[in-house]
């Protein structure tokens, strides 16, 4: 078998497996927005018998808003805090002697870690 074939199996296999997971997340999204729709006008007519087809409308847009405005919320307390938040960088931790001398701690610990596992022991 040549390179050429191996990598095109590769290739084939990985692409056939993304082009299923694709087309079951597509097929989940559009069951989920069907369920969102018919939930929605069932709740609608449901809101309508009860306190008239303007409030019901305004109801159902408002649980939608307040949806919206979780998923915003979630969101931005998940976002990538950007890198100058206060964390100290490690050329100013080595800057100073206390963590310099810290470092050199943990180098000379690793190095004597690495020499007893390469002793033998018999």
């Amino acid at each position: 078998m040549r390179l050429g074939d191996l990598v095109g199996a590769t290739l084939g296999e990985f692409l056939g497996r993304l082009l299923w997971r694709a087309g079951a997340a597509l097929l989940v999204v559009v069951a989920v927005l069907a369920a969102i729709y018919h939930l929605t006008a069932a709740g609608t007519l449901a809101l309508t018998a009860h306190y008239g087809a303007l409030n019901a409308y305004l109801f159902v847009g408002g649980g939608y808003a307040v949806a919206a405005l979780i998923v915003v919320g979630i969101l931005l307390a998940t976002r990538r805090k950007p890198s100058g938040n206060g964390a100290v960088s490690a050329a100013a931790l080595l800057s100073s002697p206390r963590g310099a001398q810290v470092a050199l701690l943990l180098e000379a610990a690793m190095i004597g870690f690495l020499a007893a596992k390469k002793t033998s022991t018999s």
